[in-house]
């Protein structure tokens, strides 16, 4: 069974090889025979169409119905579209515009379906040739450049600026798309050649030389050099030309490619015609014939034949003018090469005149004025028809652009209706919320209103007292000095000396309040000795704390640093150490100490004085309700102190905490950033 199955593949992958060794009956057996897979079968068909193709004209479009009409009814349908395209190139070669108009459309609007833009372009290409033909310039423009816009030209022309070792880095897939965009380009070169654009035609074929080197697609590039040489021609540039020529012939010699070396030495051959080279135009012409005869090549051989009627009747050879014409014209009949045919005439009507043969001059003649009017009027009517059918397609094109163009401007109405209720909802949003803002701004502006009369009630209340008794004190000087004794002198001084430090301690802290209201808050974080700043605070209020006879403990490690702002944190310190010392009673304790979690370590001071209540506690840092208590030992002060601690640690972005009961004390804590040992 195992090997059942591998003869069967093997006959199945040869089949198409043997097929192809088979007469054309043989192959149309196979063709008609249901035995076979449709892909056999198709193959049948093919090969048969081969054999007719080049052969005879009738028989050529007869079988590429069929492979149309084959792969239709087996719903192979790329090869359906493929079949649909070459029958319509081919129609055009027969000058059958209308059926091959309507076959590449079929075949274009189907490729299109399958998303295969490639083969779309190339039917829009046939397209534009039709129009070519039929003088319809503008149309066969369009549509090259419309089959041109099929392509994506960063891709084509990275292809081009790049080298051989990326193309050949390419998918089959993607060369394939590059060998057709180049098959498009040589259309349109040889458009802008008739209209007698030749330098953008010539500019068109250099590139297509940059893509046939780059592919190493020989063949194209020898047909591209006989392209170039035409071109070359009509700019009279001729030894460029002959160039172009001569590099063709070797390299299609090289390739045995004989219908391209035909070509070449043809149109080589016409260029000496027209300069009078007639020797050198012999040689050529004698060549293309002898392979022409011995090939299938109807047309290059037919357009050999009448340069070599042409050759022969500048050498005044009219016998032998004849001979070659009408050879050529009876190839021209049976291929249905129209346009060789009224040439044709033309050359058989001036031999008829030098064999004087009038009847038969005059027959070519009408013969090739009828041949000629038929094509004009055919070509005439089935323009008209076109242009109608451009025309119409053109409005629909533009109605569906318009319908197209009202749908986009209804959906961009509903965005804006949609962008216009977003905006109204944004802009409320907005508003509510710049009404917040406004109300938190006047409650903020309630509250510094607040504190400003606060502020000038500090003053009125608090500076004016000690400025008030110095004033006193200084007038009794002044004005009962010398009756004063040395005690009351000495009272006097010493009143006037401690109410001179409470005002400058009060007008220190109103100062620092009043410059944290102006938003002047600028820390200067540096590594700082937290135990030497509270050392030399406990130093400066030694005195005090002595005259209470209240012990301090400083708990705190030696060489404890943090990262903060020195001039804050003695601020601080200083402020509260003179709270506790205020605060607590005589033979009292002030302790101070610290404990630590990772990077974060707590300061605390704490005594065993008085205490405070709740409300007292509440209102602690509020400068509007500020609450003013005498110390232990009747000490006044303004209440600021803990305010600023609260406003400049914030700042520094401190915590700050207070734990508090009536007559057993008060702790207060602030939090700092300890530093690291790498920083240290």
């Amino acid at each position: 069974m195992k090997n059942k199955s591998i003869y069967i593949m093997i006959i199945f992958l040869v089949m198409p090889s043997i097929l192809l060794a088979y007469n054309q009956d043989s192959l149309l057996k196979v063709y008609k025979s249901e035995k076979f897979t449709k892909e056999v079968r198709y193959e049948a068909i093919q090969s048969v169409t081969m054999y007719y193709y080049n052969k005879d004209a009738d028989s050529t479009l007869q079988y590429l119905y069929k492979m149309a009409q084959f792969c239709k009814i087996n719903s192979m349908d790329v090869e359906y579209n493929k079949a649909l395209a070459n029958l319509g190139f081919s129609l055009i070669s027969y000058c059958r515009f209308e059926e091959a108009r309507n076959l590449l459309n079929i075949a274009k609007d189907n490729f299109l379906k399958l998303h295969d833009v490639t083969r779309a372009s190339y039917c829009e290409t046939q397209l534009a040739r039709i129009y070519s033909k039929m003088d319809m310039i503008i149309e066969a423009y369009k549509g090259y450049k419309k089959a041109q816009s099929y392509y994506d030209m960063k891709f084509i022309n990275k292809v081009y600026i790049s080298n051989k070792d990326y193309y050949n880095s390419l998918s089959d897939s993607s060369k394939n798309i590059i060998s057709i965009y180049i098959s498009i380009l040589t259309d349109y070169g040889l458009f802008l050649y008739k209209i007698s654009d030749y330098g953008n035609a010539i500019i068109i074929f250099n590139k297509i030389q940059v893509f046939a080197d780059k592919s190493d697609d020989m063949n194209r590039l020898s047909g591209n050099y006989v392209n170039q040489a035409t071109v070359y021609i009509a700019r009279k540039k001729y030894e460029k030309a002959y160039a172009k020529l001569q590099l063709a012939i070797k390299l299609t010699q090289k390739l045995n490619n004989l219908s391209f070396n035909i070509i070449a030495k043809n149109t080589l051959a016409n260029s000496y015609l027209s300069l009078g080279r007639l020797t050198e135009a012999e040689v050529l012409l004698n060549q293309t014939i002898l392979v022409g005869r011995n090939t299938m090549f109807p047309r290059e051989f037919c357009v050999s034949l009448m340069l070599n009627s042409d050759l022969m009747y500048q050498k005044k050879m009219y016998n032998e003018s004849y001979k070659f014409a009408m050879e050529a014209y009876k190839i021209a009949i049976d291929m249905k090469y129209v346009d060789q045919q009224i040439e044709l005439c033309s050359l058989l009507v001036k031999c008829y005149i030098y064999k004087n043969k009038p009847d038969s001059a005059l027959y070519y003649m009408n013969l090739g004025d009828i041949l000629n009017a038929s094509v004009e009027r055919y070509n005439q009517n089935y323009k008209k028809q076109l242009l109608v059918t451009i025309t119409n397609l053109e409005k629909k094109e533009k109605a569906e652009a318009n319908a197209i163009a009202k749908q986009k401007l209804n959906q961009r109405t509903i965005w804006l209706l949609l962008a216009l209720l977003l905006i109204t909802f944004v802009a409320l949003i907005f508003i509510m919320s710049a009404l917040r803002m406004r109300n938190k701004r006047n409650r903020s502006l309630n509250e510094l209103n607040t504190m400003k009369n606060r502020f000038f009630s500090i003053i009125a209340h608090d500076i004016m007292s000690p400025v008030a008794t110095n004033m006193q004190t200084w007038e009794l000087f002044q004005s009962s000095y010398n009756e004063l004794d040395k005690e009351m002198i000495d009272s006097l001084v010493v009143n006037n000396a401690k109410s001179s430090v409470q005002l400058y301690e009060l007008t220190k802290n109103l100062l620092m309040w009043a410059r944290t209201m102006m938003k002047d808050r600028s820390v200067n974080i540096e590594v700082t000795d937290i135990y030497e700043i509270f050392g030399k605070q406990i130093d400066i209020m030694r005195e005090g704390f002595t005259d209470k006879n209240i012990k301090v403990r400083n708990e705190l490690e030696i060489g404890l640093t943090a990262n903060c702002d020195k001039n804050i944190i003695t601020f601080a310190v200083r402020n509260l150490l003179s709270n506790a010392l205020k605060f607590t009673s005589n033979d009292g304790e002030v302790v101070i100490s610290s404990s630590s979690n990772k990077d974060k370590c707590w300061i605390s001071i704490a005594d065993n004085g008085i205490g405070m209540n709740a409300e007292t506690k509440q209102n602690l840092f509020k400068v509007q309700d500020r609450i003013v208590s005498q110390g232990t030992n009747q000490e006044k002060g303004s209440g600021l102190g803990l305010v600023l601690c609260k406003e400049f640690l914030d700042i520094h972005k401190s915590k700050i905490y207070v734990e508090s009961e009536m007559n057993k004390g008060t702790t207060i804590s602030f939090e700092l950033e300890l530093v690291k040992n790498n920083e240290s």
